[in-house]
């Protein structure tokens, strides 16, 4: 229903950013990140100074990283970083790309930056706030960030 939505809404005003990356966080979070990379990018051509900026490139990120795109995800992940680097999310995205990359400490040192900015951040809290993204692609980042040293509580 929530792409039935997003995919309305695109229709209705292609020239929305923010209905482009809600298109493309939708379709990576249900499972479709092949098709998530298009509306990501349309957002970026039509607001390339768009305050939420940095949320673009944590989705199109996670899209990446979904996709086994690392390096790609990572470079996302790093531009989110610089742009917000106050949100613990850009550091934790970062981490499940070193991690997956074979970057042991490089993923170690970006989830204790995560946990600088949220001490209280443990896998629990995640799964609570993204525990419902489809399950071949929540997995292996929840692997991914266990392994980079994330505390389970």
């Amino acid at each position: 229903a929530a792409i039935a939505a997003l995919e309305r809404a695109v229709d209705i005003n292609p020239c929305s950013a923010r209905a482009q990356s809600s298109l493309g966080w939708a379709l990576a979070w249900f499972g479709r990140a092949e098709t998530a990379i298009a509306p990501l990018d349309r957002a970026f051509r039509l607001s390339p100074y768009d305050p939420l900026l940095w949320t673009f490139f944590l989705y199109r990120s996670s899209a990446h990283f979904f996709l086994g795109d690392y390096r790609q995800s990572l470079q996302d992940a790093q531009r989110a970083e610089h742009l917000k680097g106050d949100e613990f999310w850009p550091h934790l995205a970062q981490a499940v790309c070193l991690q997956a990359l074979g970057m042991d400490d490089e993923a170690k040192a970006a989830c204790n930056k995560a946990r600088d900015l949220d001490p209280e951040l443990n896998v629990s809290r995640v799964k609570l706030l993204i525990g419902t993204m489809h399950n071949d692609y929540a997995g292996p980042w929840f692997k991914a960030i266990k392994l980079a040293g994330l505390p389970d509580e």
